[in-house]
């Protein structure tokens, strides 16, 4: 009953994926409002926003969420919003997060692997063949353990950053919202009468 009548084929779906039909602007004030209109108090939708976000700054692309989730249940915050925040981490944004997550776990580990601080992001390719044990250890070493140290400091900034935002956009909002339902309610009221 819900199902297209055309079904899309596979490399439409993935432009679906990466490109919104509408556009990023449209999507992103899709979820944004999604957001605002959670049940639970400003300060815990923001905080589950914030571990999405955080989420997002890690590697492990299919562990976001259980990462979220363990964030958003360790800050005690909203399990719904902290998906949404997840969407900062994307086709479009991924390439940049793990650029800049490895060349400052790099900086901290005070590596000298990379001949300067900005690497090639044909580096960056995680999904090469990885065979036997030692070549798994040689990634982990080389390529993950530098974007999870670098990914944790970055991923704390931008989830402090976007926090006050996030807690201030749902405070008003659920203001408004209360003032609209107080005013209506005499003429609610009035006409039952």
């Amino acid at each position: 009953m819900f199902k297209r009548r055309h079904p899309l084929s596979r490399i439409e779906r993935f432009r679906q994926m990466t490109w919104p039909k509408s556009g990023w602007r449209r999507a992103f004030s899709y979820h944004w409002h999604r957001l605002k209109r959670l049940q639970g108090t400003p300060s815990r939708i923001a905080r589950g926003f914030a571990c999405g976000v955080f989420a997002s700054f890690t590697p492990f692309i299919g562990l976001h969420l259980l990462i979220c989730f363990a964030a958003a249940w360790l800050m005690r915050g909203s399990f719904i919003a902290s998906v949404v925040g997840t969407f900062i981490g994307n086709p479009l944004t991924f390439p940049l997060i793990w650029l800049a997550s490895y060349n400052v776990g790099t900086f901290i580990l005070g590596r000298d692997n990379a001949p300067d601080v900005a690497m090639a992001a044909d580096e960056l390719n995680v999904f090469d063949q990885v065979t036997g044990w030692q070549s798994l250890v040689t990634l982990w070493d080389t390529k993950l353990f530098p974007m999870v140290v670098g990914g944790v400091p970055l991923g704390l900034i931008a989830a402090a950053l976007i926090f006050f935002p996030a807690r201030s956009a749902v405070r008003t909002y659920k203001r408004r919202r209360e003032a609209r339902a107080l005013t209506r309610q005499p003429m609610i009221q009035a006409q039952a009468e």
